[in-house]
């Protein structure tokens, strides 16, 4: 399931909302989020959606790249407005992939992040990055 949660005062109902209904299942769960919540500082004063972030996690959610990647920022936002920054400005990782379940993280990255992703005429694609993530469901018989 793929959601973009708001800034601020609704990102805690909406984050809510998606575990007692998407979410409210036995079945394994594979989340995309623009999250607007930054997990590696929850005093952010520009993303402040840490407690979103942190239902999802007591949901049992997994956040792929900060398991796959601990020592990396994989920073995913903070391209000027109008993509025209020649260096990145990537500052926050706010855009994640999340599961719960039985899987196995294969990999992890974040794209479109370097300046050599810039587009012909030297914008960046968009001010998010995107993350790839390649995860393996595992029987539950606990086998591939």
């Amino acid at each position: 399931m793929t959601t973009h949660f708001a800034l601020l005062s609704l990102a805690v109902p909406q984050a809510l909302e998606l575990v007692q209904t998407a979410a409210n299942t036995t079945l394994p769960v594979v989340l995309v989020c623009d999250c607007n919540a930054n997990p590696d500082n929850p005093a952010d004063p520009i993303f402040q959606n840490f407690a979103a972030y942190l239902l999802l996690k007591n949901a049992g959610f997994v956040d792929v790249f900060r398991t796959a990647r601990p020592n990396d920022p994989g920073f995913t936002f903070g391209q000027a407005e109008n993509l025209l920054n020649v260096t990145s400005t990537m500052s926050r990782r706010i855009d994640l992939v999340q599961f719960r379940g039985p899987f196995t993280i294969e990999d992890v990255q974040v794209v479109n992040a370097s300046p050599a992703d810039r587009e012909r005429l030297g914008l960046w694609p968009s001010d998010h990055a995107g993350v790839v993530a390649t995860l393996t469901l595992r029987s539950s018989a606990g086998t591939d």
